[in-house]
């Protein structure tokens, strides 16, 4: 049985591969000279392709790391290099023999950024020191792996605290392949209910005036996660203007949000509960000084709902354009116009049935 370090076991192996991780130089020299074994070739394994080299990595072996770059393995393959195996599996005398070796030449604009996330999924961080004498600062590019941080589950504050020390943006908000939209750490913080940790990012005056694709903020997701003491400090840091019941009432008649929609915002439960037999069962919405006026596929809109039952990515909209109650579903960018308010207000399952389920 073969054993490969984020892999697995493996009963069977290409025979290259079994001779790195049998340290087999006698044969490997063999293929390269007798077969013409190309040292660089990539090789499947398990769905993926890899080289030889980041085998090696992966079982940290050392005396094949450096016969393999001996044998001229690429350390700066253009959209693999070494340098994400050695930060994700190896340890500090790896990957600094990687980086002596030209690891971090010729690197796309985006791959040191990708460095540390790699260093991430391995949680290696003992990287971090190492990375930065080598020029791959967290200052200049770790504000994508920072914003990871505050995906998991359990929150490493001394970690945290660490890379803020060493200059790091907190409001880093570039899309990449985990975002694919503008999103701060602050938000993500608040959406994943890390309540500690979004206090401590106000703590480091993390921006709170930041608007999402979706017209949410900090305070609006806090709202909508129930995180009342995160919402009521980002509350007293934004504009108070933000908050004023006659200024929303006044930005909601250009709208034309009708008078009944903005009593029921202003004086109801916000709450529509459904029966057991509605796919809904129940939908939540902001009061009405909370309500995020924003743009889907460039037409006004207006969020309602902060939170759908089930259907984490459906929001209930006010369109004015259409002067109906909508529902978006936010993850397939689908839009199901239902009815005026008062027509939704007294006939919301039925519509939720009929026009978003059973079209």
């Amino acid at each position: 049985m073969y054993k490969i370090n984020g892999l697995g076991s493996f009963e069977t192996l290409p025979p290259e591969v079994i001779s790195v991780l049998n340290s087999d130089f006698d044969d490997l020299q063999y293929r390269i000279e007798k077969r013409r074994f190309n040292v660089n070739k990539r090789i499947a394994i398990s769905s993926f392709n890899f080289t030889l080299l980041q085998i090696a990595l992966r079982i940290k072996n050392m005396q094949m790391v450096n016969w393999l770059i001996e044998k001229g393995a690429i350390l700066n393959d253009q959209y693999d290099p070494a340098i994400f195996t050695a930060v994700q599996f190896t340890d500090m005398e790896f990957t600094q023999k990687i980086i002596d070796n030209g690891g971090l030449c010729n690197l796309s604009k985006k791959q040191p950024g990708e460095i540390f996330s790699y260093m991430h999924y391995g949680e290696n961080y003992s990287m971090i020191d190492l990375l930065e004498e080598n020029g791959v600062t967290v200052s200049k590019y770790g504000g994508s792996f920072f914003r990871q941080l505050f995906l998991g589950k359990d929150i490493n504050m001394e970690l945290l605290t660490k890379i803020y020390s060493m200059g790091v943006d907190i409001n880093y908000n570039c899309p990449d392949a985990i975002f694919l939209v503008p999103i701060t750490p602050l938000m993500v913080a608040i959406r994943h209910k890390h309540a500690q940790a979004a206090m401590w990012l106000l703590d480091q005056n993390a921006n709170v005036m930041m608007i999402g694709d979706d017209g949410d903020r900090a305070y609006t997701i806090a709202v909508e996660n129930e995180l009342t003491e995160v919402a009521a400090r980002i509350k007293s840091l934004e504009p108070q203007e933000w908050h004023d019941e006659q200024n929303k009432i006044s930005e909601l008649r250009r709208l034309e949000c009708p008078r009944e929609l903005l009593d029921f915002l202003r004086n109801s439960a916000l709450l529509m509960t459904f029966s057991e037999d509605c796919p809904i069962a129940y939908i939540r919405f902001f009061s009405l000084t909370d309500t995020v006026v924003t743009k889907w596929k460039r037409k006004n809109i207006v969020l309602l709902s902060v939170e759908v039952a089930s259907y984490g990515s459906v929001r209930f909209v006010w369109m004015p354009k259409e002067k109906k109650v909508c529902a978006i579903d936010m993850e397939h960018d689908e839009l199901f116009p239902l009815a005026p308010w008062n027509d939704f207000f007294k006939n919301a399952e039925i519509l939720i049935e009929t026009k978003i389920f059973e079209r």
